[in-house]
C-alpha cells in the first residue's frame, strides 16, 4: 500500500533517509565497540587461564572456563548483529568473575580486596555506554548506589 502523494513527499524521503543512515550508523559503532571490548575481555580471560591452572582448584578454573564460553557465545551474538544481548553477556562475565573472586578469597574479605569493587564500576560504565537510552538510564540508579555504598 502506497500513501497519497504530498507536496513535502521528496522531503520527508530525503529526513528518513538521513535518521535511517544514522541509525545504521549508530548500530555499526556499538558494534565495532562491543567488538573491541569483548576482545579486551577475552584477552583478560586468557591471561587469568595459567593462574587458574596453577592454583588446581575446580572454582578458579571453572570460572576462567565459564567466562570464556560467555565470551564465545557473545562473540557468535556479535556475528548475528544481537548487540544488547553481547552487552548484557560481557556484564554478567565482569561481575560474575570479581564477584567469584570476592567469594573465593582465601582469606576473606579486607583491604586489599577493594580494587576489585573498582572493577565492578567497568560493569556499569559499559552498561551505561553500550545498552539503549531507555535501558540505560534505568541502569544509572545501581550505579549510583553502588558508589553511594563504597563510600
Amino acid at each position: 500500500m502506497k500513501p497519497f502523494p504530498t507536496q513535502y513527499a521528496p522531503k520527508q524521503e530525503v529526513e528518513l533517509t538521513k535518521h535511517t543512515s544514522i541509525a545504521l550508523r549508530e548500530k555499526a559503532r556499538r558494534k565495532q565497540i562491543v567488538g573491541a571490548i569483548l576482545l579486551v575481555i577475552v584477552i583478560f580471560q586468557l591471561v587469568e587461564l595459567p593462574g587458574a591452572l596453577k592454583m588446581h582448584t575446580a572454582m578458579d578454573i571453572g570460572t576462567v572456563v565459564l567466562g570464556l564460553a560467555l565470551c564465545a557465545v557473545a562473540a557468535l551474538f556479535n556475528q548475528f548483529g544481537k548487540i544488547t544481548i553481547v552487552t548484557i553477556l560481557l556484564i554478567a562475565v565482569i561481575d560474575l568473575g570479581c564477584g567469584l573472586m570476592l567469594l573465593t578469597s582465601p582469606m576473606g574479605l579486607d583491604v586489599s580486596n577493594l580494587p576489585v569493587f573498582d572493577v565492578l564500576l567497568v560493569s556499569e560504565l559499559i552498561a551505561v555506554s553500550l545498552l539503549p537510552a531507555l535501558s540505560a538510564s534505568s541502569r544509572w540508579p545501581c550505579a549510583t548506589y553502588s558508589l553511594r555504598s563504597l563510600c
